[in-house]
């Protein structure tokens, strides 16, 4: 008797009838059982009965500034989010962000853009760190020590939470310290995937943001992660001497 892994749960909260088709009939033969809902109160409730793996979330649905329904899963859970947000303000997807969700694209939206976005957090619990792994479990980077085996970073004796995705953003920095690397070489390597617009590329501004805030003494006068005009991101070289 043949056996088969259990589907994927993903909770939508989508009120868009076209897209909602849309996205029934592309993942229909995938590995995801797709579950919706239209308002908050059904999005708690479907949350708590069928514990899903990810939470899609359209912002217009819950029509308040503050992403109160974000905020109230992340209370519970610390299962992955993607907001879905008709604006293209980077200011606007950190707040998303920083109030619990995991990631963010514009619409309207590319479905194999989504599939992939989803991919790529259901996968990052499991995923291991890069090069720098086989070379030592900790580093002394300037004001910073990374604990590679622990996924954690300590400041001046202080421990920095850090999602996943930062990790891994910030160790592939490191890795390449020194190289000017684009934002879509940053998504191709820490997200795995490349992708399709040029807005879908902003989703690494609002990371590299988030990491400044959180490692840098000045996050608008960066002493690790610098800017690169017109090219993307460079970790500085000389911390690793």
């Amino acid at each position: 008797m043949n056996t088969y892994p259990a589907k994927k749960k993903i909770l939508i909260a989508l009120a868009d009838e076209v897209t909602i088709e849309k996205l029934k009939n592309y993942f229909a033969s995938s590995h995801y059982e797709l579950l919706f809902a239209k308002t908050n109160n059904a999005i708690l409730s479907v949350f708590k009965s069928e514990q899903p793996n990810l939470l899609i979330i359209d912002l217009i649905l819950s029509q308040t500034p503050d992403y109160t329904i974000c905020n109230l899963i992340r209370t519970i859970s610390s299962v992955p989010i993607i907001l879905l947000s008709v604006f293209d303000n980077v200011i606007s997807c950190i707040k998303g962000l920083e109030l619990g969700a995991d990631d963010y694209l514009i619409k309207p939206f590319s479905l194999k853009e989504l599939e992939a976005r989803i991919t790529v957090l259901l996968r990052f619990p499991a995923q291991e760190i890069g090069q720098l792994a086989s070379s030592a479990s900790v580093l002394k980077i300037g004001e910073l020590t990374i604990d590679l085996l622990k996924n954690k970073i300590i400041k001046n004796g202080i421990s920095i939470a850090l999602t996943p995705i930062e990790f891994t953003l910030f160790t592939f920095l490191v890795e390449n310290a020194g190289r000017s690397l684009s934002r879509i070489k940053i998504l191709e390597n820490v997200w795995g995937y490349t992708p399709v617009r040029d807005v879908d590329t902003r989703v690494v501004d609002v990371y590299i943001f988030r990491l400044r805030v959180k490692i840098e003494k000045t996050p608008k006068k960066p002493d690790y992660i610098l800017t690169v005009q017109g090219k993307g991101y460079m970790f500085q070289s000389f911390l690793l001497k």
